[in-house]
């Protein structure tokens, strides 16, 4: 049992941290807060596998601060995770709202990461973190909602992707394949299978980004 939780706590660490470090690898450098700011992104990845509620919460606002020393503006990011890892960890959630939550998550690290390695956040990093989440919160909700409506809000984020040059051809197919292959109507609802599902489209964006 605590291989399984272990294994989803680092499935949840590397579903953050693979997209600001593979986005920016060829001017990547590491520094000390790089570092804090992963810990916090660790730490809050096992909070709720691992049931630890108060050390999660403490060690990552500990290093989400360590995070911020010089950019003080980034604090209201590591807020707004704590709190929502908080809400994630103590809340009766069903796993559809809990795996929309942690998406909601994932979107606030990867921008604290992306602003800790970039130092500015241009309006496209957030355009393409957006663009790497929402195909899968439709998929989760694909079930609940009107297809033609799931499939019309999929390619319109697809689209809006191509068109502003974020996402190549094969990128913007995977974004359309892969959702509709892990929907609900397809497979049994699993949070776990939409993280793998977010890590593999991860890698699959920023190899076609790299070679077109």
């Amino acid at each position: 049992m605590l291989v399984k939780k272990l294994f989803l706590g680092t499935t949840r660490f590397l579903q953050v941290a693979a997209f600001p470090i593979l986005y920016t690898w060829g001017s990547l450098t590491w520094s000390w807060p790089l570092g804090w700011a992963l810990a916090m992104t660790l730490a809050l990845a096992l909070m709720h596998p691992l049931k630890q509620v108060a050390w999660g919460c403490g060690l990552g606002l500990v290093f989400g601060v360590l995070a911020c020393i010089g950019q003080w503006r980034l604090l209201p990011l590591v807020i707004a995770q704590v709190g929502l890892a908080y809400l994630l960890s103590t809340q009766a959630l069903k796993p559809r709202w809990q795996a929309t939550l942690w998406f909601i998550q994932v979107y606030f690290n990867q921008t604290l990461l992306l602003v800790v390695l970039m130092h500015v956040l241009t309006p496209m990093s957030l355009l393409v973190l957006a663009l790497l989440s929402l195909p899968f919160i439709l998929a989760m909700w694909s079930d609940q909602l009107p297809i033609w409506g799931v499939l019309a809000a999929l390619l319109a984020v697809i689209a809006a992707g191509y068109w502003t040059q974020q996402l190549t051809l094969i990128a913007a197919g995977c974004l359309l394949v892969i959702p509709c292959l892990i929907s609900p109507r397809v497979t049994p609802m699993r949070p776990i299978i939409y993280d793998w599902a977010s890590i593999i489209m991860i890698v699959i964006f920023n190899l076609t980004r790299l070679h077109g």
